[in-house]
Parts: structure tokens; sequence; C-alpha cells
């Protein structure tokens, strides 16, 4: 699906940003907080899945459980014409580690 077949609107969006603070939240949850039903907020979450506007649903785990004080998230967007490993390996090669 090219670009221009994915058409967003504004549900859509707050759908997005519901699920984007909580990926748990349920059907019926999403369809009373912006006035629609339960089944239409499915159709609607399934369709951004199979546009491929939602990648994955994801878990957000607290490390410090685990005894790590820090915890540093990375996320790179990378082009075309770049390997995600080349992206790594120039970013480790600068990186000062002890």
């Amino acid at each position: 699906m090219s670009k221009a077949d994915v058409r967003i609107d504004r549900i859509d969006l707050q759908i997005l940003k519901i699920l984007t603070y909580d990926c748990r939240t349920s059907y019926r949850s999403i369809g009373k907080t912006l006035g629609i039903s339960t089944n239409t907020a499915r159709a609607r979450i399934h369709k951004l899945i199979l546009n491929k506007t939602i990648e994955q649903f994801t878990t957000l785990v607290n490390f410090s459980l685990f005894g790590y004080s820090n915890v540093i998230t990375l996320i790179i967007k990378v082009d075309k014409n770049n390997q995600p490993h080349d992206i790594i390996d120039k970013v480790l090669s600068k990186s000062k580690a002890p």
C-alpha cells in the first residue's frame, strides 16, 4: 500500500494517540472516549494495522526492577539507501566506551 492510499482522519489520529499512551486500551474504552461504537473502534484499528500505520504493539519494561538505574531507548529511522547495521557501526565507532 502506498502513502497515497493511506487516509487518516481525525478519529484515526485520536485512536493512535490513545494507543500510543496505552496499547492495551480496549476497543470499548476507545469507542466510549471517542463517541464511536466498539465495532467501529475495532474496524478502524484493524484498518490501521492492515495499512501498516500501526506496525506493532510494544511493551515498556521497568528495567529498574532488574537493577538497571539508567535505560536509554534509541530510535533511528534510516532511509532506503542505508542499512541499519551500517548506522549502528557508525554510532558505536564514535562512542566513548570505557
